[in-house]
């Protein structure tokens, strides 16, 4: 028996993580289906758009150039407003040595001599890269542990020949993505038009149709299609914080500042030089140990709400790194490499951060390297502003999830109760990150954009298994598409969130996320005045309750995950439907992110450790592959000692015995 109606023709922006995901579970299907011309002919018809000329997306390394002493000439481009200005500034780079950062309790503020002693500084307002240049540099590592990106129909067995470690450079995880994705399969990209960029997406109410619009070497064309599936990745440009770089650069800062998907081409200049990173998330993490590998000097850490990975790493090897908390930069030296930075206090609420009267300044004597570890902004550029409402800046219609918690609503007793009180009143207006892209985003539901699901997007989750997210919402997406997942109204879509928010608003460490006023109490319960006092005891993995309030918060992440999982029939699976809990192998999976968490957080050093400890040197005993339950094999040596270059020989080794 056949079918009459035309199967959906499909348009993937990007051929990253996202459309290979796609792409892939395609495949499979299509190969489950042979012989079955019904199933087959309700397969989607898919073009996928790449603007780069091969696959991967951010796990590419960006091109990477030696710098010298000499002058050179840098041109990047900014979003200012709806146009792009071009910017060339000259980085200049001498090589001497000064003294050690000195600290001054004058509190005198450095913002300028007209100031206030007291100024609310103003929320970060940052700019955009468009270049295309946010791919990964050449020596990044993974900062998560390698089973949660191991794939269920393709092992690190298989594709390695032996057990991995815990940690793998760019480099490896790229071979084994690719390899994955071709393995059996060498027309996989046939349905890639390379060296493409999408300029434009419309939706035609009156035809049904997307009209797309693209530009190649081979000129301009336009293209109709039932669905569209955006996949161009969150890291489409790079946030550069305006004050900051405004500030560096009025007040004549002589060194290098540079977003952290440029840093690649700066790394072999850090020897025995002092670097600034701005922020404290992962990529701030993993470009601080980097540079120590490399023998810099002294590597300074600015956080800005304290919430990133480097905030509660509590050791950094050789003791060369430093968190500067509660503080910001008000000036330069006259010297022009000299970073003065005052202490603040930070409202969570407004994200501004204000000077603190009679606090200290300190100065950062002769840093040469400033990096921008402050994330990307997703490109939505090509998207009719329709078509992506629920991620812009005006913010969506969200009112369906301010008002589902009850008026007599409150808070179950849990372990924060006595420190909190038991009645902590939800702010008005919830929080609702865009970082959080499939699950508490007004507007979106698993990836469809609720006004018009043939709109899709397609991009990790919050399990700390990007990866794995990506490729399980592209097996749900495809599901959709043929009918395997009935889309629900956008009232059931709606009831599925509410439910969530109030499920959420149970859970701590879920709420403090949420809802500000929670966040601010916690805060109030502990403050830390000028940044000196202990963590309180819900932010010390030290701590056995805090450990559990963080496995709460990983418990719900999955529950909703395992659900998606179930709904998509993905292979393998995290829900037991027997009981309606997490299964043995995700309870496993949780223990092993719980793991490194708290060995991150909790590390002690000893004489003989504090050189090169780092949360890649973690014992890996307790971790093994989901799919083939192989233990993970150790680094051959120190993390810090490992040469990056060499990854073949020093990084995949044979388990020891």
């Amino acid at each position: 028996m056949t079918t009459t109606s035309s199967p959906p023709t499909v348009a993937i922006i990007g051929c990253g993580p996202g459309g290979m995901s796609f792409l892939h579970a395609l495949a499979l299907r299509r190969k489950a289906l042979e012989g079955d011309e019904e199933g087959l002919a309700k397969l989607p018809i898919v073009t996928v758009y790449e603007r780069a000329s091969e696959a991967g997306g951010v796990w590419r390394s960006a091109t990477t150039s030696n710098t010298t002493n000499n002058s050179s000439t840098k041109t990047v481009f900014v979003a200012e407003g709806t146009d792009l200005v071009q910017v060339v500034s000259n980085d200049d780079k001498p090589k001497e040595q000064k003294d050690e950062a000195t600290l001054d309790t004058s509190a005198t503020s450095s913002l300028s001599s007209s100031r206030s002693s007291t100024p609310t500084l103003p929320a970060v307002d940052d700019q955009t890269s468009s270049s295309s240049a946010t791919n990964m540099y050449e020596a990044l590592w993974t900062n998560g542990p390698s089973p949660a990106i191991e794939f269920f129909d393709y092992s690190f067995q298989e594709h390695f020949q032996k057990p991995v470690p815990l940690f793998l450079p760019r480099r490896q995880v790229l071979d084994y993505l690719l390899a994955r994705y071709t393995k059996n399969n060498p027309s996989f990209f046939d349905d890639v038009q390379f060296n493409t960029t999408v300029e434009h997406v419309m939706y035609d109410e009156t035809i049904q149709k997307f009209k797309i619009t693209t530009t190649s070497s081979q000129g301009g064309t336009e293209a109709l299609f039932d669905k569209c599936i955006w996949a161009a990745g969150e890291n489409g440009g790079a946030k550069v914080p305006t004050p900051i770089r405004s500030l560096l650069r009025t007040n004549n800062y002589l060194g290098t500042d540079v977003h952290s998907c440029e840093a690649g081409r700066y790394l072999g200049t850090v020897r025995d030089q002092k670097i600034l990173i701005i922020g404290d998330s992962a990529s701030a993490e993993d470009l601080t140990l980097q540079a120590i590998k490399l023998g810099a000097k002294k590597v300074y850490i600015l956080p800005r709400s304290a919430e990133g990975v480097c905030s509660y790493t509590a050791s950094w090897p050789g003791r060369k790194a430093q968190v500067l908390w509660n503080q910001c930069i008000t000036g330069v030296s006259d010297d022009g490499y000299g970073i003065r930075t005052s202490t603040v206090t930070y409202d969570p609420l407004t994200e501004s951060q204000t000077l603190v009267e009679g606090g200290r300044t300190r100065e950062l004597k002769d840093v040469r390297l400033v990096i921008y570890c402050t994330g990307y902004q997703a490109n939505f550029r090509m998207l009719d502003p329709c078509l992506c409402q629920p991620f812009s800046e005006q913010q969506q219609d969200d009112d369906y999830l301010q008002t589902c918690l009850p008026k007599d609503w409150r808070m179950t007793e849990n372990s924060l109760t006595p420190e909190v009180g038991e009645n902590v009143e939800p702010a008005n207006e919830l929080e609702f990150d865009h970082d959080d892209f499939f699950y508490l985003v007004p507007g979106i539901y698993k990836g469809l954009l609720m006004e018009n699901p043939n709109m899709m997007f397609l991009c990790e989750g919050v399990t700390d298994m990007p990866l794995h997210d990506i490729d399980v919402h592209a097996w749900w997406l495809l599901a959709s598409m043929v009918g395997d997942v009935p889309i629900p109204s956008l009232e059931q879509m709606q009831n599925v969130q509410r439910d969530m928010v109030l499920r959420g608003m149970q859970i701590p460490f879920v709420r403090r996320l949420l809802d500000v006023n929670y966040y601010q109490a916690l805060l109030d319960a502990h403050s830390t005045g000028d940044g000196d006092d202990e963590d309180p005891w819900w932010d010390s993995f030290h701590n056995d309750n805090a450990v559990a309030l963080e496995q709460e918060a990983k418990q719900f992440v999955f529950d909703c995950h395992a659900q998606d999982m179930l709904e998509a029939k993905y292979p393998l699976q995290f829900l037991d439907t027997a009981t309606g809990t997490l299964n043995p192998t995700c309870q496993r999976l949780i223990q092993m992110l719980l793991e490194g968490d708290v060995f991150r957080g909790a590390m002690v050093t000893t004489k003989e450790t504090k050189k090169w400890l780092t949360f890649r040197d973690i014992d890996p005993t307790n971790f093994q592959s989901l799919v083939t339950g192989t233990p993970v094999a150790p680094l051959p040596g120190h993390w810090i000692d490992l040469p990056d270059n060499d990854t073949d020989n020093t990084v995949v080794v044979e388990q020891q015995q």
